[in-house]
């Protein structure tokens, strides 16, 4: 069998040719800022008339300051607006330095300046399973020997100033 495959292949002509290079194709994820950047510089907005009012609509929170572009929020504190590779730098900075939850994790990076559109999607180190409320050993009833077994009393003396019910 080995030979009538080593025939086949002497006699076809794409097994004669060397190996081509490999080809890369790469597609370059727009960056989310660019629409937003365009508008507030240039005052382009993309054809699509949705994705343009959109835009419209949304730029008015943005506003560029030394080719940086930032976000107002609704606090009116200045945000960084960061791209996706920026965003999960900062993400992994943040997190490695203090493991926390995730609402703690959007916070800190939220109060610390930052924005990026999925941010709170982004942001979900932790999965938890549900949560079990079982115990883990069976339950045993536990009998007291007489009524108010567990009950202490404390005798203190005089009830100074006395009571509304003139206690003493």
């Amino acid at each position: 069998m080995s030979a009538q495959a080593a025939a086949l292949q002497d006699s076809c002509a794409d097994f004669q040719a060397p190996p081509q290079p490999a080809e890369f194709c790469t597609v370059d994820r727009v960056d989310w800022r660019q629409p937003y950047m365009d508008f507030i510089q240039n005052g382009k907005l993309p054809s699509d008339r949705k994705t343009a009012l959109r835009i419209q609509k949304k730029a008015a929170r943005f506003f560029m300051h030394e080719r940086i572009m930032y976000r107002r929020s609704y606090s009116n504190a200045v945000l960084r607006c960061l791209s996706a590779k920026k965003a999960a730098e900062v993400m992994n900075r943040s997190h490695n330095t203090e493991h926390q939850a995730m609402r703690k994790l959007f916070l800190q990076l939220y109060d610390g300046g930052f924005y990026w559109p999925t941010m709170e999607s982004d942001i979900n180190c932790q999965t938890h399973g549900n949560i079990i409320r079982n115990p883990h050993t069976l339950l045993h009833s536990m009998v007291t020997p007489w009524p108010f077994h567990g009950w202490d009393l404390d005798i203190i003396g005089k009830i100074n100033p006395m009571s509304s019910k003139r206690h003493k």
